[in-house]
């Protein structure tokens, strides 16, 4: 029985762990980055020289070419290397028809950065609610103890 307690706290801690470098990257306005091998986190634009860690170990990003948004960014040493471009697969001519620009219409910049206020907090939310339903548990089996 107190070995698997031991584990399960174990196991809190580890969610803990993570949640909360989750947070910091949340609260730090990092821009979060869903690539082919993961997810990562990146210290500002993606741009050569930036900083990218992994989630959700929290440390630098491992070696390595990562696909996000038709480019591939290349990390070395924890930080952006180098940025490629796609290559796209050689198709046949496209039977698309041409989009009329002129009824487009682009988000502002104050909708794009309220957006990503309003995501920003709703994970942090997200994260503050499952840290309590965690502390709960942590306080329940200690309390069995």
């Amino acid at each position: 029985m107190t070995n698997k307690i031991t584990n399960q706290y174990m196991t809190l801690i580890e969610n803990v762990k993570k949640y909360t470098a989750k947070l910091k990257f949340a609260i730090l306005q990092f821009k979060e980055i869903e690539t082919d091998q993961g997810t990562l986190f990146a210290d500002g634009e993606l741009l050569i020289g930036a900083k990218v860690f992994q989630w959700p170990e929290g440390e630098y990003a491992h070696d390595g070419e990562y696909v996000y948004q038709e480019k591939i960014y290349v990390v070395k040493d924890g930080e952006i290397d180098e940025i490629k471009e796609v290559e796209a697969p050689a198709t046949a001519e496209s039977t698309e028809e041409p989009i009329d620009e002129g009824s487009l219409t682009l988000p502002t910049d104050e909708s794009i950065e309220g957006d990503i206020k309003d995501q920003i907090e709703e994970k942090v939310e997200q994260v503050i609610e499952t840290v309590d339903v965690m502390t709960q548990s942590i306080d329940a089996l200690m309390k069995q103890n």
